[in-house]
């Protein structure tokens, strides 16, 4: 049978080795979050989270993107979710007049 394609997929086989990652995410204009932490694999994801965070991605099921997730491997033990815990994390709207950084967990 093997691994779910999920499990199979390099950023995730990556984030096992190394589970530290940056994730950059555009605002509108010229803002920018960036969340600096620690990627983590749960599975059992339970099924009410499941289907907020689809219909939260449901956007992204249209075209261009055709982007299209199955709940049901989140709460499979052999497939699950990754969450970042944010050791650190940047945002402006208005960069370098705004720049702000929160740190967490004491680093």
């Amino acid at each position: 049978m093997g691994r779910p394609a999920g499990l199979g997929l390099r950023r995730a086989r990556n984030l096992e080795l190394e589970p530290a990652i940056t994730i950059g995410v555009h605002l509108p204009v010229d803002g920018a979050l960036v969340v600096e932490g620690t990627a983590e694999r749960h599975v059992g994801v339970a099924p009410g989270l499941a289907e907020a965070l689809v219909a939260a991605f449901a956007k992204y099921a249209a075209p261009p993107r055709a982007y299209r997730v199955d709940p049901a491997s989140w709460a499979d033990p052999s497939g699950g979710i990754w969450m970042v815990t944010p050791r650190v994390v940047f945002g402006w709207t208005s960069f370098p007049a705004d720049a702000t950084r929160w740190r967490f967990g004491g680093g």
